[in-house]
């Protein structure tokens, strides 16, 4: 090993400063899959492997896998494995270039949809950045994991998808949970926010969050095309306060913007303080043929005790006529 000398400083080196003595020329440094582990792991060039973890998603997902040949690997999709649950990771950048193509997936070591296993959880709370952004034609995909919230006082969402542009950013979740640090605590911030790219969640469960400030748990914004997907996931005890419409869903559709809630889906317990107890959506006077809300599948998607102190128990459509 050697030592990057302009960080010897007075003569005593961490060991994450060591560098190679030999690079490798042809391999990448960037193994995959990448495994983490946040108790044991090290934050290190050529971290990864089974036996020599990395700490933090965020380190795994800041490196460039293209070996000193300049030969660009040929994998498509990078996948890093949580092995441990983890309170380190924050303000995760997920875009075109990132690990090469912007295409990267996360999930639970031994993440099986049709066999048991145990979620690894993300927790985000003593945060206030968002814990993942995903933007221009980045596509992240989440499997099997357990999430929390931001610092209940951050007003930033916990993942944002978002493009300026016609790229289209997406985001799949499935088989995740996500469910408030503390269910007696307030949050100013959604869980998730979409101002334009594709979101699809699936076999998914949220639960016991209050939510202030005119905040909703999925906030869907006008000012790009939206295209949202939600199926087989259930919203439990979702408590909007102060001001605001639709505990659950918030989606302000024009254009081409779809919301699609399908294959029995299920909202319990949800409240608003103002109009939709789970769904609020306004239909733009621009909203075109192919754009909308549409609630269908062939297993019937329900919704108990959900309430609302104005208009729509349930669901409140607000539609523009042009």
């Amino acid at each position: 090993m050697g030592i990057n000398y302009s960080k010897i400083g007075d003569g005593y080196a961490q060991f994450t400063d060591h560098e190679p003595l030999f690079e490798q020329f042809f391999i990448s440094n960037v193994p995959n899959p990448s495994y983490i582990d946040a108790i044991n792991g090290k934050d290190i060039k050529f971290c990864g492997g089974q036996s020599s973890k990395c700490k933090t998603i965020k380190y795994s997902t800041e490196r460039n896998p293209i070996p000193f040949s300049g030969i660009k690997p040929t994998d498509s999709t990078y996948s890093i494995i949580l092995t441990q649950n983890t309170t380190l990771d924050t303000d995760i950048q997920i875009m075109s270039t990132t690990l090469l193509k912007g295409h990267v997936v996360i999930q639970t070591d031994q993440y099986n949809p049709t066999e048991d296993y145990t979620k690894q959880s993300i927790l985000a709370s003593s945060f206030s950045s968002s814990l993942f952004t995903i933007s221009n034609t980045g596509r992240l995909k989440l499997f099997g994991l357990h999430f929390d919230n931001l610092n209940p006082t951050s007003n930033n969402p916990l993942i944002s998808i978002s493009t300026d542009s016609v790229d289209a950013p997406q985001l799949q979740i499935e088989d995740c949970e996500f469910e408030s640090d503390d269910p007696d605590s307030q949050i100013y911030h959604s869980i998730i926010s979409i101002n334009g790219g594709i979101m699809k969640m699936e076999r998914t469960t949220i639960e016991y969050y209050k939510l202030m400030d005119q905040n909703s748990l999925i906030n869907i914004k006008p000012d790009q095309s939206s295209t949202v997907t939600i199926s087989q996931t259930s919203f439990i005890s979702i408590e909007q306060q102060g001001t605001g419409n639709g505990a659950v869903i918030n989606a302000q559709l024009n254009g081409e913007s779809k919301l699609t809630i399908k294959d029995g889906c299920s909202f319990s317990g949800c409240q608003s303080i103002g109009s939709g107890g789970a769904i609020y959506a306004t239909l733009n006077s621009d909203i075109t043929d192919s754009g909308g809300i549409f609630i269908e599948g062939t297993t019937l998607t329900t919704f108990s005790q959900c309430s609302a102190s104005q208009l729509g128990g349930a669901i409140y459509l607000d539609i523009s006529i042009g």
